[in-house]
């Protein structure tokens, strides 16, 4: 296999632009669950809802989407998580079946918190929000050579059963 590498010296990639999550809503329960939506990734993570593009709102008669809404992250005002929601939506989860499998089967966005108290308060936000699957904060130690630092971190789930990781670096 050739390596595909470009030779000048500028990466091609320069980071992740969005990550796009699925939430199951119908026609009847649409209005609700954007209210949902809304109210846990702004209030409860923090972030900051952005106008959807034009080019895919309203949905188009093709599209299998009911709603998209877009956030963006504070301090990284180009980093998005788009929320769709569609009637046969399946949410990125990681289920203690799943766990046994290969990681491949362990589809989840890992989001970077500000410090270790601000993770342990994110953790009790989930909690108060009765969200499922909250682990405990837990202790990973820097790979050998510092390619990844070391770091805290916690699994939970947002209301429609999509996996996160919380991670604060040490």
């Amino acid at each position: 296999m050739t390596s595909n590498v470009s030779s000048q010296s500028e990466p091609l990639l320069l980071g992740i632009e969005h990550v796009q999550l699925n939430v199951p809503a119908t026609e009847e329960t649409l209005q609700d669950t954007i209210s949902k939506v809304r109210h846990f990734y702004a209030s409860v993570l923090g972030l900051r809802e952005i106008p959807c593009s034009p080019t895919i709102r309203p949905p188009k008669p093709h599209s299998s989407h009911l709603a998209i809404l877009w956030f963006a992250f504070p301090g990284s005002p180009h980093q998005h998580l788009h929320i769709v929601l569609k009637p046969d939506a399946t949410p990125a989860r990681i289920d203690s079946e799943l766990e046994k499998m290969a990681w491949t089967s362990r589809a989840h966005p890992a989001l970077r918190v500000r410090d270790e108290a601000g993770l342990r308060e994110l953790r009790e936000r989930l909690i108060k929000e009765g969200c499922e699957g909250v682990k405990d904060v837990v202790k990973f130690e820097a790979t050998e050579g510092g390619e990844a630092p070391g770091r805290w971190r916690f699994e939970g789930r947002d209301p429609w059963g999509n996996t996160f990781e919380f991670i604060t670096w040490i």
